[in-house]
Order: structure tokens, then C-alpha cells, then sequence
């Protein structure tokens, strides 16, 4: 095969530098944060978990490392109080969307353009594990609430133990 650009969602390895020379333009990821900050895995969780009030959706042309490379598209998605996971996800499809709609002409004339980003601003966000979403009671209320909302359904929910057993919190 020898295609033009290749496009990537919810990968979560990084990509042999063999595919990502593989294509003319190069390989475009997809990332729901506002990068540079925060790269990594789990970002429509840890977006909701750590109260943020704005997330971003970014497609990026794909490097050797993670969510590194230079920015295609970045359109700001807000996060309200009552967003969980799977309504967050869902604004970020909508937007991603209309970006794909807007750009891919660009790529087709090759008028579009790389943004670098800065990597002093870069921060990472590492593999979610199950203690974290546990719920410690000396949390505040609105750290439960986060938690909460940002590990409902699909996700496995928030939890506590109580007497050896535990308590799904959906």
C-alpha cells in the first residue's frame, strides 16, 4: 500500500517510526486534551476527575512520542458540572467531526499547517489504575462528585469498602 496519510483514534502504544514514514504526509492522531498539556492516557477521565472546566479536541501529526507532535486542528470543548465520561466523550466526537470536515480539504491541497508545540508546557497523565477510583470519604464533595461522573458507565464506576465488601458508586 501506499497511502497519502493514515489516521489514528484510541491508540494508546506508540507507533514504529516504519509507519509513521510510511505515508506522504505522515500519520494523524487524535488526542481530547488541549496539548501540550496534558498527554498521556485516560483524558476524558482525568479531565473530569481533576474538575476542569475545559478540555480541547486535537488532532496532531504523530511522532515518536506520546501526543508530541506538531498540531493539525484544536477547537476548545467545555466541560460543565454535570458531564460524565460518556457526554464528554460524546461533545468531543461532535467537534472532532466538524475539525475533520474543516481540515481534510487542507490536507487534500496541502495548504494546511504544523503547529509545534511547546514541550515546557507538557505534562503527562499516567495509566488510571483501579485504586484510583476509590473513594476516600475525606475527599471533599465535589472530588466524589468528579470522581463519580468521570467513572460512570461505560467505565467501571467509583467505589468504597465497607465490611469486606465492595460498593460500585455509579
Amino acid at each position: 500500500l501506499n497511502p497519502d496519510i493514515i489516521f489514528c483514534f484510541g491508540w494508546s502504544r506508540l507507533i514504529k517510526i516504519e509507519l509513521l514514514n510510511l505515508t506522504k504526509l505522515g500519520v494523524i492522531g487524535y488526542h481530547p486534551t488541549k496539548l501540550p498539556m496534558n498527554r498521556g492516557r485516560h483524558p476524558i477521565i482525568w479531565s473530569i476527575i481533576f474538575g476542569l472546566k475545559e478540555t480541547a479536541s486535537t488532532f496532531f501529526f504523530m511522532d515518536q512520542g506520546a501526543d508530541s507532535g506538531d498540531i493539525l486542528s484544536q477547537e476548545a470543548v467545555k466541560i460543565s458540572e454535570t458531564d460524565n465520561a460518556e457526554t464528554l466523550y460524546n461533545k468531543l466526537a461532535k467537534t472532532a467531526v466538524n475539525q475533520i470536515e474543516k481540515f481534510v480539504p487542507s490536507l487534500q491541497s496541502n495548504s494546511y499547517k504544523r503547529i509545534k508545540q511547546d514541550d515546557k508546557k507538557a505534562n503527562y497523565w499516567r495509566k488510571r489504575a483501579a485504586k484510583d477510583g476509590r473513594i476516600d470519604w475525606r475527599m471533599s464533595a465535589k472530588s466524589i462528585h468528579n470522581l463519580v461522573r468521570a467513572l460512570t458507565r461505560p467505565y467501571p464506576g467509583a467505589d468504597f469498602e465497607i465490611n469486606d465488601i465492595l460498593v460500585k458508586v455509579w
